[in-house]
């Protein structure tokens, strides 16, 4: 029989969620929590938001910053 209800423990899919969280953002990236604590503290990096002490990063802000990142050529350069 299919449950319908959802437990407390259940998170949404990664799709269906609106911020990622530092530690979610750095292994979808394949970056260190590191790198982006540093870009938040020198700037350049992805946007992000502050609840309470919880930083999250909006996925709209995520899959923006993914589209700046393509490259057609090694010889191509970078949007800013």
């Amino acid at each position: 029989m299919f449950d319908k209800t959802l437990r407390s423990s259940q998170s949404p899919a990664p799709s269906q969620q609106a911020y990622l969280t530092e530690t979610e953002l750095a292994m979808r990236l394949n970056l260190s929590v590191k790198w982006l604590q540093k870009m938040r503290l020198v700037g350049g990096g992805i946007p992000y938001a502050k609840f309470g002490s919880a930083v999250r990063y909006p996925i709209d802000a995520i899959e923006d910053f993914e589209r700046k990142a393509l490259r057609g050529s090694t010889s191509e350069v970078g949007a800013s």
